[in-house]
């Protein structure tokens, strides 16, 4: 028996075509008498199945821009995920017929704009978008999901342009994260293995400031690089704010690429300090500095030719 949504109408069938067949096998085989080989395999037809609804529906994708068709990624971390241009990464999982929990991997609980469920039939050769959510928990109902009408109603209004707000770090004395922002202790803990850098130099004064970090995925241009943003704030004298910003390598790189920079810049985009990585750096470190509430900066980080960069309010 399959479970849908409340409203079967609300889900959509696709064929499992042979080149989708054979490019998810391509993506498993690495993982071959493995727990997840199957999960792969799955996981790579929805994804494939949606990119296809999606552009059916003219909303744009780049497959080799997601980081599934990062094979580094694959082998390290559990993810699916299809990239939408201007907008995001939505992550894609299949599940088997009769499922109505699914259990989510942490590494996909944050950076994503929503996950979709798709339900695949092999015998059949049939994928069968159940729905969507906007936000991951670690576990899925099935029959809680919200339409695939709804999900086009929702990248549509994700693709309008929004008021840049920037992260929020005086909520971060209270535990209050913006989304792909999560406490050093969460990454610790899961599959992102980062670099040992980061378990011997990560940000000082644990008893008094509060720490943050961020995986950044610089994608296929940069070789499948992956870097962590760390940022620790320090309660200061007359209000103010003390910032320490850090960047070390993720999933088991020892070093930092040479040439990699991370710049902090004032609120109209004028550089203020910078550093930049150079031959066998295992983490680079901003100068520290001090703002006070209200005060506006970004941080850019930038190799070759491609620049990540975020805004952020103290």
């Amino acid at each position: 028996m399959t479970h849908a949504p409340s409203n079967p109408q609300s889900s959509l069938t696709l064929p499992i075509t042979s080149s989708a067949q054979q490019l998810a096998q391509q993506f498993a085989q690495p993982l071959m008498g493995s727990a997840l080989q199957q999960q792969v395999r799955r996981n790579t037809l929805a994804m494939l199945a949606v990119r296809d609804y999606l552009e059916l529906m003219g909303i744009e994708t780049d497959l080799e821009a997601s980081e599934c068709w990062n094979p580094l990624f694959r082998l390290t971390a559990d993810v699916s995920d299809l990239y939408l241009p201007q907008i995001g990464h939505l992550e894609c999982r299949g599940i088997q017929p009769g499922e109505t929990v699914y259990q989510l991997p942490a590494e996909v609980l944050a950076d994503r704009i929503g996950y979709v469920v798709v339900e695949i039939e092999d015998a059949q050769r049939q994928a069968t978008i159940l729905g969507f959510t906007p936000t991951g928990t670690p576990k899925l109902s099935i029959r809680r999901l919200q339409s695939i009408e709804e999900l086009l109603s929702y990248l549509h209004r994700l693709r309008q342009p929004q008021p840049i707000r920037g992260v929020n770090l005086s909520q971060w004395f209270e535990q209050i994260f913006e989304n792909g922002w999560q406490t050093l202790d969460y990454f610790l803990g899961t599959s992102v293995n980062l670099a040992p850098s980061l378990r011997s130099y990560a940000l000082r004064d644990t008893q008094t400031s509060v720490q943050a970090g961020k995986l950044i995925n610089l994608n296929l241009e940069l070789g499948h690089r992956a870097v962590v943003l760390l940022i620790a704030l320090t309660p200061a004298g007359r209000e103010q704010v003390g910032i320490q910003v850090q960047v070390h390598p993720a999933f088991g790189e020892t070093y930092l690429p040479p040439n990699m920079e991370i710049t902090v810049l004032s609120e109209t985009g004028q550089p203020l300090k910078h550093v930049r990585s150079r031959s066998l750096d295992n983490y680079i470190q901003l100068p520290f500095f001090q703002g006070y509430p209200g005060e506006r900066f970004q941080l850019a980080l930038s190799y070759e030719q491609v620049q990540w960069m975020e805004q952020f309010s103290i």
